[in-house]
């Protein structure tokens, strides 16, 4: 089933039985992995090329989708940034995000799943979760 977002961008809802791939839901660091220049750290670095290595390896074996919660924090900061953040995600579909999505990202945090500090995490957990995607990808 297809929607359209506020901003006019497709979106979907998937069932995973309706697709050949694995589905992925593509958070918003994987995204900053693509686009940001390798730093010192030796640990992120080698964090950000494995990322690079998957997009390109192992993506076309996947069904990648994301959400408007990943474009609006990819759209934050940086104008140059930001665009190249949303410039990697321009050929990604969107995903129609469930009403209850929400209360699973507050169960998630009440219940002590996941810390207060985490509840942007929750939340992409949740969208997920409730659209039926096989793995989360951050």
């Amino acid at each position: 089933m297809r929607g359209l977002c506020e901003n006019g961008a497709r979106t979907y809802s998937v069932r995973s039985a309706d697709l050949m791939k694995p589905t992925v839901y593509i958070e918003t660091t994987v995204i900053g992995h693509l686009t940001t220049r390798l730093p010192a750290d030796a640990v992120v670095a080698g964090q950000m090329l494995a990322t690079r290595k998957w997009w390109v390896d192992a993506r076309p074996h996947f069904d990648v989708f994301t959400s408007e919660l990943v474009l609006a924090e990819a759209s934050r900061g940086d104008p140059t940034a930001s665009a190249e953040r949303l410039a990697a995600l321009v050929d990604v579909p969107l995903l129609a995000i469930p009403d209850a999505s929400a209360d699973l990202a507050d169960a998630l945090v009440a219940r002590g799943a996941l810390p207060f500090k985490a509840r942007v995490d929750a939340a992409h957990l949740a969208v997920a979760a409730t659209t039926g995607m096989e793995y989360l990808l951050t």
